[in-house]
Protein backbone atom coordinates (compact mmCIF):
# COMPACT_ATOMS: atom_id res chain seq x y z
CA UNK A 1 0.00 0.00 0.00
CA UNK A 2 2.49 2.68 0.79
CA UNK A 3 4.69 1.80 -1.73
CA UNK A 4 1.61 2.20 -4.37
CA UNK A 5 1.14 5.51 -2.65
CA UNK A 6 4.37 6.41 -2.94
CA UNK A 7 4.91 5.97 -6.56
CA UNK A 8 1.33 7.72 -6.99
CA UNK A 9 2.99 10.34 -5.18
CA UNK A 10 5.80 10.99 -7.53
CA UNK A 11 4.03 10.37 -10.57
CA UNK A 12 1.56 13.71 -9.25
CA UNK A 13 4.62 15.32 -8.66
CA UNK A 14 5.78 14.99 -12.39
CA UNK A 15 2.89 16.62 -13.60
CA UNK A 16 3.39 19.23 -11.21
CA UNK A 17 6.62 19.78 -12.56
CA UNK A 18 5.83 20.09 -16.15
CA UNK A 19 2.87 22.09 -15.41
CA UNK A 20 5.21 24.89 -13.20
CA UNK A 21 7.79 24.23 -16.07
CA UNK A 22 5.48 25.43 -18.47
CA UNK A 23 3.73 28.40 -16.02
CA UNK A 24 7.38 29.50 -15.72
CA UNK A 25 9.04 29.58 -18.51
CA UNK A 26 6.63 28.80 -21.05
CA UNK A 27 6.88 28.73 -25.06
CA UNK A 28 8.73 30.68 -26.09
CA UNK A 29 8.06 32.91 -29.88
CA UNK A 30 9.34 32.09 -32.45
CA UNK A 31 9.84 34.77 -35.34
CA UNK A 32 9.25 34.16 -39.08
CA UNK A 33 11.88 36.70 -41.60
CA UNK A 34 10.23 37.86 -44.34
CA UNK A 35 7.02 39.96 -45.35
CA UNK A 36 4.16 37.78 -46.42
CA UNK A 37 1.85 39.75 -48.29
CA UNK A 38 -1.85 40.28 -46.63
CA UNK A 39 -3.40 42.96 -48.35
CA UNK A 40 -3.34 46.59 -50.32
CA UNK A 41 -5.40 49.64 -50.47
CA UNK A 42 -5.62 52.83 -52.45
CA UNK A 43 -5.39 54.00 -55.74
CA UNK A 44 -4.44 57.68 -57.76
CA UNK A 45 -6.90 60.49 -56.50
CA UNK A 46 -8.00 63.15 -54.18
CA UNK A 47 -10.81 61.03 -52.86
CA UNK A 48 -11.60 59.58 -49.66
CA UNK A 49 -8.68 56.46 -49.19
CA UNK A 50 -6.78 57.92 -52.71
CA UNK A 51 -3.47 59.01 -52.70
CA UNK A 52 -1.15 61.77 -55.00
CA UNK A 53 2.15 60.89 -53.98
CA UNK A 54 2.00 59.30 -50.71
CA UNK A 55 5.24 58.96 -48.37
CA UNK A 56 5.18 58.41 -44.86
CA UNK A 57 3.34 56.07 -42.39
CA UNK A 58 2.31 55.27 -38.94
CA UNK A 59 0.51 52.85 -36.94
CA UNK A 60 -0.74 53.88 -33.43
CA UNK A 61 -1.18 51.74 -30.36
CA UNK A 62 -4.75 50.31 -31.60
CA UNK A 63 -3.35 49.65 -35.11
CA UNK A 64 -4.73 52.42 -36.73
CA UNK A 65 -2.62 53.37 -39.84
CA UNK A 66 -1.76 56.97 -40.84
CA UNK A 67 -0.96 57.87 -44.26
CA UNK A 68 0.88 61.19 -45.21
CA UNK A 69 -0.82 61.95 -48.60
CA UNK A 70 1.97 64.27 -50.01
CA UNK A 71 0.71 66.21 -53.41
CA UNK A 72 -3.15 66.45 -51.22
CA UNK A 73 -1.08 67.97 -48.76
CA UNK A 74 -2.73 66.10 -46.25
CA UNK A 75 -3.13 62.92 -43.43
CA UNK A 76 -5.45 59.81 -43.56
CA UNK A 77 -6.40 57.77 -41.14
CA UNK A 78 -7.86 53.98 -41.65
CA UNK A 79 -8.32 51.34 -39.25
CA UNK A 80 -5.43 48.15 -39.36
CA UNK A 81 -7.28 46.73 -42.36
CA UNK A 82 -7.33 49.53 -44.79
CA UNK A 83 -11.18 50.91 -44.09
CA UNK A 84 -10.98 54.93 -44.12
CA UNK A 85 -11.49 56.53 -40.92
CA UNK A 86 -10.82 60.54 -41.22
CA UNK A 87 -8.66 63.06 -42.89
CA UNK A 88 -7.20 66.41 -42.00
CA UNK A 89 -4.73 69.31 -44.30
CA UNK A 90 -1.68 70.15 -42.41
CA UNK A 91 -1.37 73.36 -40.68
CA UNK A 92 0.20 74.96 -44.50
CA UNK A 93 -2.57 73.79 -47.19
CA UNK A 94 0.44 74.89 -49.26
CA UNK A 95 3.49 72.47 -48.15
CA UNK A 96 3.99 68.63 -48.52
CA UNK A 97 3.72 66.51 -45.43
CA UNK A 98 6.50 63.94 -46.28
CA UNK A 99 6.73 62.30 -43.17
CA UNK A 100 4.36 61.03 -40.21
CA UNK A 101 4.87 59.64 -37.18
CA UNK A 102 2.75 58.27 -33.38
CA UNK A 103 4.44 59.46 -30.15
CA UNK A 104 3.97 57.37 -27.09
CA UNK A 105 0.40 59.40 -25.96
CA UNK A 106 -0.88 58.83 -29.87
CA UNK A 107 -0.19 62.63 -30.58
CA UNK A 108 0.20 62.84 -34.77
CA UNK A 109 3.03 64.18 -35.73
CA UNK A 110 4.11 65.28 -38.74
CA UNK A 111 7.12 66.97 -40.89
CA UNK A 112 5.84 69.51 -43.75
CA UNK A 113 8.95 69.24 -45.93
CA UNK A 114 8.11 71.79 -48.56
CA UNK A 115 7.53 74.47 -45.44
CA UNK A 116 10.07 73.25 -42.95
CA UNK A 117 7.34 73.21 -40.05
CA UNK A 118 7.07 70.11 -37.77
CA UNK A 119 3.32 70.13 -36.57
CA UNK A 120 1.68 68.06 -33.98
CA UNK A 121 -2.19 66.72 -33.92
CA UNK A 122 -5.01 65.12 -31.78
CA UNK A 123 -5.24 61.77 -33.12
CA UNK A 124 -8.53 63.42 -34.97
CA UNK A 125 -6.84 65.74 -36.52
CA UNK A 126 -6.81 68.96 -34.01
CA UNK A 127 -3.78 71.70 -34.42
CA UNK A 128 -1.94 71.29 -30.87
CA UNK A 129 1.53 72.48 -31.29
CA UNK A 130 3.85 73.71 -34.44
CA UNK A 131 7.19 74.73 -34.97
CA UNK A 132 9.10 76.12 -37.99
CA UNK A 133 12.00 77.83 -39.60
CA UNK A 134 14.15 77.75 -42.39
CA UNK A 135 18.12 78.01 -42.95
CA UNK A 136 21.05 76.64 -41.25
CA UNK A 137 22.74 76.96 -38.20
CA UNK A 138 20.54 78.47 -35.81
CA UNK A 139 19.41 75.36 -33.22
CA UNK A 140 15.58 76.07 -33.69
CA UNK A 141 15.65 76.65 -37.42
CA UNK A 142 14.77 73.46 -39.90
CA UNK A 143 15.44 72.85 -43.65
CA UNK A 144 13.45 70.28 -45.18
CA UNK A 145 12.90 68.41 -41.92
CA UNK A 146 11.91 64.54 -42.41
CA UNK A 147 11.99 61.65 -40.66
CA UNK A 148 10.59 61.64 -36.94
CA UNK A 149 10.96 59.55 -33.45
CA UNK A 150 10.39 59.50 -29.97
CA UNK A 151 12.20 58.83 -26.55
CA UNK A 152 10.18 57.40 -23.57
CA UNK A 153 9.78 60.68 -22.40
CA UNK A 154 8.58 62.12 -25.15
CA UNK A 155 11.63 64.20 -26.60
CA UNK A 156 11.56 63.95 -30.11
CA UNK A 157 14.01 63.31 -32.61
CA UNK A 158 13.60 65.31 -36.25
CA UNK A 159 16.28 64.48 -39.05
CA UNK A 160 17.02 68.01 -40.60
CA UNK A 161 17.66 66.44 -43.62
CA UNK A 162 18.36 70.07 -45.47
CA UNK A 163 20.78 70.89 -42.75
CA UNK A 164 22.43 66.69 -42.39
CA UNK A 165 21.60 66.85 -38.90
CA UNK A 166 19.47 65.00 -36.11
CA UNK A 167 17.68 67.31 -33.65
CA UNK A 168 16.75 66.76 -30.38
CA UNK A 169 13.51 68.52 -29.05
CA UNK A 170 11.72 68.17 -25.98
CA UNK A 171 7.78 67.50 -26.19
CA UNK A 172 6.84 71.49 -26.38
CA UNK A 173 9.81 71.99 -29.46
CA UNK A 174 12.51 73.46 -27.02
CA UNK A 175 15.89 72.67 -28.12
CA UNK A 176 18.03 69.89 -26.62
CA UNK A 177 20.99 68.88 -28.44
CA UNK A 178 21.66 68.28 -31.95
CA UNK A 179 24.47 65.99 -33.99
CA UNK A 180 25.40 65.84 -37.86
CA UNK A 181 27.51 62.39 -37.11
CA UNK A 182 30.87 64.20 -38.12
CA UNK A 183 32.82 64.17 -34.92
CA UNK A 184 32.64 59.92 -35.46
CA UNK A 185 33.45 60.32 -38.80
CA UNK A 186 29.87 59.38 -40.39
CA UNK A 187 29.05 62.49 -41.29
CA UNK A 188 25.30 62.16 -42.66
CA UNK A 189 24.18 63.42 -46.19
CA UNK A 190 20.64 63.66 -46.38
CA UNK A 191 19.26 61.88 -43.01
CA UNK A 192 16.07 61.26 -43.62
CA UNK A 193 14.53 58.15 -41.53
CA UNK A 194 14.58 57.67 -37.86
CA UNK A 195 13.79 54.95 -35.57
CA UNK A 196 14.28 54.38 -31.76
CA UNK A 197 14.90 51.16 -29.80
CA UNK A 198 13.87 50.12 -26.78
CA UNK A 199 16.92 51.00 -25.20
CA UNK A 200 16.55 54.42 -26.22
CA UNK A 201 19.15 53.87 -29.00
CA UNK A 202 18.74 56.32 -32.47
CA UNK A 203 18.82 54.53 -35.73
CA UNK A 204 19.36 57.12 -38.97
CA UNK A 205 19.08 56.56 -42.64
CA UNK A 206 21.41 58.31 -43.85
CA UNK A 207 19.98 58.33 -47.43
CA UNK A 208 23.12 59.40 -49.94
CA UNK A 209 25.36 57.35 -47.99
CA UNK A 210 23.58 54.29 -48.39
CA UNK A 211 23.70 53.35 -44.75
CA UNK A 212 22.16 53.09 -41.43
CA UNK A 213 23.73 54.67 -38.31
CA UNK A 214 22.99 53.76 -34.50
CA UNK A 215 23.56 56.50 -32.00
CA UNK A 216 22.58 56.34 -28.51
CA UNK A 217 20.38 58.59 -27.27
CA UNK A 218 22.73 62.04 -26.91
CA UNK A 219 24.64 61.22 -30.06
CA UNK A 220 27.49 59.42 -29.65
CA UNK A 221 28.40 56.60 -32.45
CA UNK A 222 27.87 52.77 -31.90
CA UNK A 223 27.60 51.44 -34.83
CA UNK A 224 26.45 51.59 -38.70
CA UNK A 225 26.46 49.29 -41.87
CA UNK A 226 24.98 49.33 -45.10
CA UNK A 227 26.72 50.41 -48.70
CA UNK A 228 25.65 51.16 -52.21
CA UNK A 229 24.80 48.47 -54.23
CA UNK A 230 22.19 45.75 -54.83
CA UNK A 231 23.21 43.14 -52.50
CA UNK A 232 22.11 41.50 -49.52
CA UNK A 233 22.68 44.34 -46.60
CA UNK A 234 23.56 47.30 -49.76
CA UNK A 235 21.38 49.88 -50.62
CA UNK A 236 20.20 52.10 -53.17
CA UNK A 237 18.22 55.03 -52.22
CA UNK A 238 17.36 53.89 -48.51
CA UNK A 239 14.61 55.83 -47.16
CA UNK A 240 12.69 54.82 -44.14
CA UNK A 241 13.44 52.36 -41.14
CA UNK A 242 11.52 50.84 -38.37
CA UNK A 243 11.76 48.42 -35.80
CA UNK A 244 9.62 45.27 -34.10
CA UNK A 245 9.05 44.68 -30.65
CA UNK A 246 12.35 42.39 -31.02
CA UNK A 247 14.44 45.09 -32.20
CA UNK A 248 14.49 43.82 -35.42
CA UNK A 249 14.98 46.25 -38.04
CA UNK A 250 13.69 46.98 -40.91
CA UNK A 251 14.63 49.49 -43.73
CA UNK A 252 13.03 50.86 -47.45
CA UNK A 253 15.69 50.28 -50.14
CA UNK A 254 13.87 52.22 -52.63
CA UNK A 255 15.20 52.37 -55.73
CA UNK A 256 16.25 48.49 -55.36
CA UNK A 257 12.43 47.99 -54.52
CA UNK A 258 12.24 46.28 -51.62
CA UNK A 259 12.14 46.15 -47.44
CA UNK A 260 15.84 44.31 -46.17
CA UNK A 261 15.39 43.02 -41.94
CA UNK A 262 18.48 43.21 -39.74
CA UNK A 263 19.26 42.70 -36.45
CA UNK A 264 19.42 44.73 -33.65
CA UNK A 265 23.43 45.18 -34.27
CA UNK A 266 23.12 45.30 -38.32
CA UNK A 267 23.27 41.82 -39.18
CA UNK A 268 21.08 40.78 -42.77
CA UNK A 269 18.41 38.61 -42.09
CA UNK A 270 15.92 38.76 -44.83
CA UNK A 271 14.33 40.94 -47.86
CA UNK A 272 10.79 41.06 -49.72
CA UNK A 273 9.96 42.90 -52.66
CA UNK A 274 10.33 43.08 -56.38
CA UNK A 275 9.89 45.87 -58.95
CA UNK A 276 6.26 45.58 -60.19
CA UNK A 277 2.27 46.51 -59.74
CA UNK A 278 1.04 43.30 -58.48
CA UNK A 279 0.75 41.82 -54.78
CA UNK A 280 3.19 42.72 -52.37
CA UNK A 281 5.59 44.47 -55.53
CA UNK A 282 6.88 47.73 -55.33
CA UNK A 283 6.15 50.62 -58.22
CA UNK A 284 9.42 52.33 -59.17
CA UNK A 285 8.09 55.94 -59.38
CA UNK A 286 8.22 57.38 -63.44
CA UNK A 287 9.86 60.24 -62.21
CA UNK A 288 12.59 59.32 -59.68
CA UNK A 289 12.18 55.85 -59.62
CA UNK A 290 11.67 55.09 -56.12
CA UNK A 291 9.55 52.44 -54.87
CA UNK A 292 8.67 51.83 -51.05
CA UNK A 293 8.89 54.84 -49.10
CA UNK A 294 7.46 55.58 -45.78
CA UNK A 295 7.64 51.85 -43.39
CA UNK A 296 5.45 51.52 -40.14
CA UNK A 297 5.28 48.13 -37.45
CA UNK A 298 2.36 47.64 -35.76
CA UNK A 299 2.49 45.70 -32.21
CA UNK A 300 0.93 42.85 -33.76
CA UNK A 301 3.95 42.02 -36.00
CA UNK A 302 2.63 43.93 -39.35
CA UNK A 303 4.39 46.19 -41.87
CA UNK A 304 2.78 48.55 -43.73
CA UNK A 305 4.69 49.99 -46.41
CA UNK A 306 3.88 53.08 -48.94
CA UNK A 307 4.20 51.95 -52.53
CA UNK A 308 5.12 55.46 -53.35
CA UNK A 309 4.84 54.83 -57.35
CA UNK A 310 1.45 52.80 -57.09
CA UNK A 311 -0.72 55.35 -54.89
CA UNK A 312 -0.86 52.50 -52.63
CA UNK A 313 -0.91 50.94 -48.70
CA UNK A 314 0.31 47.17 -48.76
CA UNK A 315 0.46 45.55 -45.46
CA UNK A 316 2.80 42.93 -45.15
CA UNK A 317 3.00 39.94 -42.11
CA UNK A 318 6.48 40.06 -40.60
CA UNK A 319 6.67 38.93 -37.09
CA UNK A 320 4.36 35.38 -36.39
CA UNK A 321 4.44 33.68 -33.19
CA UNK A 322 4.47 29.76 -32.82
CA UNK A 323 4.08 27.43 -30.49
CA UNK A 324 7.63 26.11 -30.45
CA UNK A 325 9.30 26.47 -27.47
CA UNK A 326 13.16 27.93 -27.27
CA UNK A 327 15.83 25.64 -26.49
CA UNK A 328 16.84 27.58 -23.81
CA UNK A 329 13.67 27.23 -22.28
CA UNK A 330 13.21 23.62 -23.20
CA UNK A 331 16.49 23.16 -20.93
CA UNK A 332 14.88 25.02 -17.94
CA UNK A 333 12.02 22.93 -18.12
CA UNK A 334 13.98 19.54 -18.51
CA UNK A 335 16.48 21.08 -15.07
CA UNK A 336 12.59 21.78 -12.86
CA UNK A 337 11.70 18.45 -13.61
CA UNK A 338 14.25 15.97 -12.84
CA UNK A 339 15.04 18.27 -10.10
CA UNK A 340 11.67 17.33 -8.78
CA UNK A 341 12.33 13.70 -9.60
CA UNK A 342 15.14 13.87 -7.52
CA UNK A 343 13.59 14.83 -4.67
CA UNK A 344 10.40 12.27 -5.41
CA UNK A 345 12.93 9.31 -5.35
CA UNK A 346 14.80 10.38 -2.39
CA UNK A 347 11.52 10.62 -0.46
CA UNK A 348 10.14 7.57 -1.77
CA UNK A 349 13.49 5.73 -0.52
CA UNK A 350 13.15 7.35 2.55
CA UNK A 351 9.80 6.09 3.58
CA UNK A 352 10.42 2.03 2.35
CA UNK A 353 13.81 2.64 4.95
Amino acid sequence: MGNRFASRSLVGMLVLALGVSIILFGPAAAFASGGTYLRQWGSFGSGNGQFNNPWGVAVDSSGNVYVADVYNARIEKFTNTGTYLTQWPIYNPSGYPWEVSVDHQGHVWVSDNQNSYVEEFSNTGSVMNEWDGSGSGAQYQLLYPAGMAFDSAGNVYVADDGNNRVIEYSPTGTFIRQWDGSSSGTAFLGPWGLATDSSGDVYVVDNYNNRVVEFTATGGYIRQWGAAGTGNGQFNQAWDIALDSQNNVYVSDSTNCRIQEFTATGTYVAQWGTPGTGNGQFTPNGGDGWGPGGLAISSAGDAYVVDHGGNRVEEFLVTEPTATPASSDWSLALAAILGLVVVGVAAKRARLN
